[in-house]
């Protein structure tokens, strides 16, 4: 629930109590004709308060509002300059409409893209609360317009590899999926981690096998932060 500032509280109740008067005046001008002259009193009262009040309503805004931005100016260190709305002609909308890197949004009819390979750009995040639009507004854009690299990426509910998977086929990307439920119909690709075991026994590459099952061992079984009572347990599993 919003808590209004106490100087608005103050003025709001303040314009109630002074309505409540003009509604008094206005009764009595209008249902009691004996009593004309005491509603015209109150009613000019009243309307004299309420101009009085209005304007320290928009007294207390101003107040405000220089008070947010002092602190605004506080914190960031930058005096005199305010955040504001976009335009066409700035230079940040030229920037990002070089058609290149990861889909933001649109201005208008005008895609609006970030290049994180671009000098003085870098990482792109995005915080935001489940069910909130992130999947549709931008890690779809992002899947079906990046191709800078390779994408790897999580997908547990399989809706984002549903939407991008024959897309991505299409425009001759190789695409690896692990669906061990076959979501959607998509496809369940497997990796063997005994792989290089085998590998390495028929090329003979120098490396001992003992070796590398104690790297996998690792990688199945890593080791904690902290050894805890259980590590006689873990370090029989690796063996």
């Amino acid at each position: 629930m919003y808590d209004a500032p106490p100087i608005y509280r103050h003025v709001l109740w303040g314009l109630i109590k002074h309505l409540l008067l003009l509604a008094l005046g206005w009764t009595l001008f209008r249902h009691y004709p004996q009593w004309w002259w005491a509603g015209v009193g109150i009613i000019a009262l009243a309307g004299l308060l309420l101009i009085g009040q209005c304007y320290r309503l928009v007294v207390a805004e101003v107040h405000t509002s220089q008070q947010l931005r002092y602190e605004a100016a506080a914190t960031t260190k930058v005096q005199g300059k305010t955040a504001s709305l976009a335009r066409p002609a700035d230079p940040v909308i030229r920037y990002l409409s070089q058609q290149t890197g990861l889909l933001l949004g649109a201005f208008g009819k005008q895609l609006l893209w970030l290049n994180p390979y671009a000098r003085g750009m870098g990482h792109l995040l995005c915080d935001a609360p489940s069910r909130t639009g992130k999947s549709t507004t931008l890690c779809i854009g992002w899947l079906m317009h990046w191709f800078g690299s390779s994408v790897v990426y999580t997908d547990i509910k399989g809706e984002l590899t549903a939407i991008v998977y024959r897309w991505r086929k299409h425009m001759g990307h190789r695409m690896l999926v692990w669906n061990p439920f076959h979501l959607f119909g998509l496809p369940n690709h497997r990796i063997n981690l005994l792989r290089c075991l085998t590998q390495n026994i028929r090329t003979r590459q120098g490396r001992e096998v003992r070796d590398l099952c104690e790297y996998i061992a690792s990688i199945l079984l890593p080791e904690p932060p902290e050894e805890g009572p259980n590590k006689v347990f873990r370090d029989g599993g690796r063996r």
